[in-house]
């Protein structure tokens, strides 16, 4: 028997539909508890606790904090693992995070979501629920991760880090590098061994140098991500952004003309003192287009593979403590979040 903390947020899978509408209710939250011990019995002890409860598209970085406070009374006491049921739409987002705040922790924390309400035959969400406990009870690895089933009923096991955001159209996530870390199958976490991130190197990575940092949400990152006809003037810092996020094309790039207005954005931010990235550099001696070279030529800080999410997230993270520098932060690889090659 394990002693399994689940946190409640809301979202699809503690979601009812009522007409053509899906709200999070409260009285649905804690729900798939109790379906799953009534298809699997009380082999487990549950811990239900609910900071807060909301459809997941209405989160924001503020939204973690109740989340966290959870989290970090109950990795001090003895439970064997939690699991956080989550929406979908950002599951990639808050897990993320939560996986670089946490990079230090020796017990398993899995998020989970759901496709469909928990009433609808469709749902995935007591299936995700179950690999989550599958994974705590196999101890294979500390940290965070995702659990979700895939549209080919396998249920893949994420590196937060590494997970992009659902697609719209099948409802599925995929992994920035590819590769997912493994898969729960017939009650057991099966690694994968094409993955990057080695279960060697997850175990091994040593957590008492990883510092702790203390979160409290008060700097805001504007994340712009690049598409052909983008016009930067329609972009503004208020007096709370501290650092922007440009989600430059494939090769690095992005528009320096005229009509862009992208140099004329970056004069801006100079003025008032933001910090703007740049994100899908691949390495540190590649060579660079002509427009590359304006834009780091005009202060354009390069971050260095990795996804769209994972460089949001961590610039989120490293903005919003006080614990040490933000370049400091950013140039750590706290949980895998930056590729090799």
């Amino acid at each position: 028997m394990k002693k399994i903390l689940v946190v409640l947020t809301g979202g699809t899978i503690g979601s009812c539909v009522q007409g053509n509408v899906i709200s999070a209710k409260v009285e649905r939250s804690a729900e798939i508890v109790e379906r799953y011990e009534k298809r699997y019995g009380k082999e487990d002890f549950f811990e239900v606790v609910q900071p807060i409860n909301e459809l997941s598209e209405n989160l924001h970085p503020g939204s973690w904090e109740p989340i966290i406070e959870v989290l970090d009374e109950a990795i001090d006491k003895d439970y064997d693992g939690i699991i956080v049921t989550h929406g979908s739409d950002t599951l990639a987002y808050t897990s993320a995070f939560m996986s670089l705040h946490y990079a230090y922790v020796k017990i398993p924390i899995v998020f989970i979501a759901a496709n469909y309400p928990l009433d609808d035959e469709r749902s995935n969400g007591l299936k995700n629920f179950s690999g989550a406990i599958t994974f705590i009870h196999e101890q294979a690895a500390s940290g965070v991760y995702n659990i979700y089933e895939n549209m080919n009923s396998e249920v893949e096991v994420f590196l937060p880090t590494r997970m992009l955001g659902s697609d719209p159209f099948f409802d599925q996530y995929q992994s920035f590098d590819r590769q997912v870390f493994g898969w729960i199958k017939k009650g057991k976490f099966l690694v994968n061994e094409e993955c990057p991130v080695t279960l060697e190197m997850v175990r091994n990575r040593e957590t008492e140098h990883i510092a702790r940092l203390y979160f409290q949400y008060e700097n805001e990152v504007l994340f712009i991500p690049m598409y052909q006809g983008i016009n930067f003037r329609n972009y503004k810092c208020t007096d709370k952004t501290k650092a922007v996020l440009l989600y430059l094309y494939h090769s690095a790039t992005g528009a320096t003309n005229e009509e862009a207005g992208l140099l004329e954005f970056l004069a801006e931010c100079h003025k008032q003192e933001v910090k703007v990235y740049g994100a899908s550099f691949k390495s540190e001696n590649m060579n660079v287009y002509q427009t590359t070279h304006v834009l780091l030529k005009e202060g354009l800080i390069p971050m260095f593979n990795i996804s769209s999410v994972a460089a949001y997230v961590k610039l989120v993270m490293a903005y919003n403590q006080k614990n040490q520098a933000p370049e400091a932060v950013l140039e750590e690889n706290r949980f895998f979040e930056k590729l090799t090659k």
